[in-house]
């Protein structure tokens, strides 16, 4: 246990030489990479296909991130959301549809394009997509989806788009402009959100900022969509610069963090100062030396005071 909170606290310790560390580069716009697809065989994305559409439209079982705001709001998926309804929940079955439209654009020929397309079909009617939109604009649900489905509608949007180019049908520039009112009711959630976000989440999961945005700065730069590119980029930049939070404010957090963890363990009571060790990486100190915590030697079973020294870490091991 012991080794293992030593471990962590060494990690607190250098992870303060990561934050405020201006980094020398600078992001700037690049042409997307072309369709690659030579990886990809036939039948591997007819596989990959048939997953996709053996959930766009299977309702349940499914996993709400729902508010009521009135009766009218208790409904089954299927009426709250008619577009992506299914695959368990919103965003799996936003690039689940994403999944058949980049397959069928880039198998036109394959067994398995009819059904996607019918699929497509089906979902993505201006109908849909109008009550899609209402549903997003809804009090009460500025964080929906937010950035991790979001950021996927706009990839399914932007795919739309390339495939218009190349195959020119009506039938895609149908599925493209419906899709167009629901698009920019997702710009307009994620440019009020941007602003406010003043640090990355790098929590592994759905609300993890960097997939995300690496996906809306893709559509962005391949949409024309130049306002919201600038403040995505500039987002991104100040993130990776570690200008989200100033170096001022980085030690004494760390330092708090780490006092407050310390004052809650309860270490193995010992009969030396050694079991004082982890208190004093902390500055916390052995017996009477420390200036912010009462004696803690007695409390831990240590016999004698001051008798044992460790290099405390400075302030500039904190901040870099």
């Amino acid at each position: 246990m012991k080794k293992h909170v030593l471990l962590f606290i060494f990690s607190l310790l250098t992870a303060g030489t990561c934050f405020g560390r201006p980094q020398n580069h600078r992001l700037s716009p690049q042409p997307a990479s072309p369709l690659h697809t030579s990886n990809l065989d036939v039948e591997a994305a007819q596989r990959f296909a048939k997953l996709a559409l053996a959930c766009v439209h299977k309702e349940y079982p499914n996993k709400l991130a729902h508010s009521l705001n009135n009766d009218a709001d208790v409904a089954p998926p299927r009426k709250l959301t008619p577009a992506f309804y299914g695959c368990y929940d919103w965003h799996s079955s936003v690039h689940g549809h994403w999944l058949l439209a980049r397959l069928a654009r880039s198998f036109p020929e394959a067994s398995f394009t009819p059904e996607a397309r019918a699929a497509l079909r089906q979902s993505l009617t201006e109908a849909n997509m109008i009550q899609e939109a209402a549903y997003l604009k809804a009090e009460g649900r500025a964080s929906f989806e937010r950035p991790y489905g979001l950021a996927w509608l706009l990839q399914l949007g932007l795919e739309l788009r390339e495939w218009e180019k190349t195959e020119q049908s009506p039938f895609v520039h149908e599925l493209s402009a419906n899709l167009r009112p629901l698009e920019q009711a997702a710009i307009e959630r994620l440019k009020v959100w941007l602003p406010k976000l003043s640090h990355p989440v790098r929590s592994g999961e759905h609300s993890q900022t960097a997939f995300a945005m690496g996906l809306a700065i893709d559509y962005a730069r391949n949409t024309g969509e130049r306002d919201f590119l600038n403040l995505l980029l500039a987002k991104a930049c100040s993130r990776r610069r570690g200008t989200s939070t100033p170096q001022t404010k980085i030690a004494p957090w760390l330092t708090n963090l780490r006092e407050r963890i310390f004052s809650l363990l309860a270490w193995p009571r010992r009969t030396s100062c050694g079991a004082c060790f982890p208190l004093t990486i902390l500055r916390t100190g052995c017996g009477d030396s420390c200036p912010k915590f009462p004696p803690v030697g007695p409390m831990l079973g240590c016999t004698r005071k001051n008798q044992r020294t460790h290099p405390i870490p400075s302030s500039r091991t904190l901040t870099g």
